[in-house]
């Protein structure tokens, strides 16, 4: 009974997060069954969807990009970031279909996660929670609506717009989905440091032991948490990412040969300008909540240290709960090639100036004859 109760409320928080992952296809099982029983016409559609949309790029590569009259440099570019593309949303829909019971544990272990939570009397604000996830599911839906009519204001290619509004669509789910999971840990981390803060003002000697044991126990299960999450989304992150830097090397790429064209062509500078906003916000946003998830880990071992106890088992509890958040070395990471933190900002705006150089070095002109062709 409590084990549906629980599960309740935590669908009841996260139902707007779940249903958008059930909309771009990340989530193939039906969220209000407190087993996470799997949906076959969801996996079949997410299997049926990724065969199709393979052959509908290629269709639009040899018709709409290759007959072109672009260099082949543009159309080199254009295929590179449509193939990045298409395998980032064939991986997102494939892992939905083939990995949910992995996307399912781990939403389990949240849910058991804040039975434990509660079972040491500690609450959780999840009108709070709610709250945010409705105002961030509004804001990046206003922008992935804004970027493709931008599109159409300047493409007339249905297909292109079509493939455009997928990617659109799958990459911020993706984006709005991890900032969200990260949120989530980072605010338990939040609760159990104030928790351990206030038991160290309150208790005194022995009393002291058992609030310090349910904390260990609570930083574990966060700890296996992120590791879970890892294993879950690890690949997804990285061809996110990935994906990322491509759009937006390139997008400045573009808009360099925009502005140096004659007349400049400023509806396209402006488009790209927005677009390229908007992924960057992404990566910074996801890479901060990381690293201030990660900082919260360490807060942890800086509030225990201030413990100063004569009685012996206190301090073999804190020993013992400092070389557990030592041993866990709690990080984020895209399946271990990269951690997600502000490091990889700045080996991405490192790696995005030096990429921007080697294709300005390479394309013979900026422009092709006729630049109204690169609507890439």
């Amino acid at each position: 009974m409590m084990d549906r109760i629980n599960h309740k409320k935590f669908i009841n928080t996260t139902k707007l997060l779940l249903w958008c992952d059930q909309t771009i296809g990340l989530i193939t099982f039906d969220i209000n069954t407190p087993s996470f029983k799997l949906s076959k016409i969801r996996s079949f559609l997410n299997i049926t969807a990724s065969a199709v949309l393979l052959p509908f790029a290629i269709y639009h590569i040899f018709m709409h990009i290759v007959p072109t009259k672009l260099i082949s440099f543009y159309k080199s570019t254009a295929i590179l970031e449509i193939a990045f593309e298409v395998i980032f949303i064939v991986t997102v829909w494939m892992t939905g279909a083939v990995k949910h019971s992995k996307i399912a544990h781990f939403l389990n272990k949240m849910i058991r996660l804040d039975e434990r939570f509660q079972s040491v009397g500690l609450q959780i604000d999840t009108v709070r929670e709610k709250r945010r996830i409705k105002i961030h599911f509004f804001l990046r839906s206003l922008f992935a609506i804004m970027l493709p009519l931008g599109i159409l204001l300047i493409s007339q290619d249905v297909i292109a717009n079509v493939l455009l509004f997928i990617f659109i669509v799958v990459k911020s789910g993706v984006a709005f989905q991890t900032i969200e999971f990260v949120s989530i840990i980072r605010n338990r981390f939040v609760i159990l440091n104030r928790y351990i803060e206030e038991s160290i003002s309150k208790y005194k000697h022995a009393e002291l032991v058992m609030p310090l044991c349910k904390s260990c126990d609570l930083h574990h299960r966060l700890s296996k948490l992120i590791k879970q999450l890892n294993a879950t989304y690890g690949l997804i992150l990285l061809l996110m990412f990935t994906s990322h830097f491509i759009f937006i090397v390139v997008s400045i790429f573009y808009m360099s040969a925009y502005l140096i064209s004659n007349p400049i062509m400023w509806d396209r500078v402006m488009l790209l300008t927005f677009w390229s906003a908007f992924f960057i916000v992404n990566v910074l946003y996801i890479c901060n909540q990381c690293y201030n998830t990660v900082e919260e880990t360490k807060q942890t071992k800086k509030i225990i240290h201030k413990i100063q106890s004569e009685n012996m088992t206190v301090m073999d509890v804190v020993e013992m709960f400092s070389q557990q958040i030592e041993s866990h070395n709690i990080c984020f990471t895209a399946v271990g090639f990269f951690r997600i933190d502000h490091t990889l900002l700045s080996t991405i705006v490192g790696g995005a100036t030096t990429y921007f150089i080697i294709l300005i070095q390479l394309s013979s002109s900026l422009l092709p004859n006729d630049p109204k062709n690169t609507t890439s």
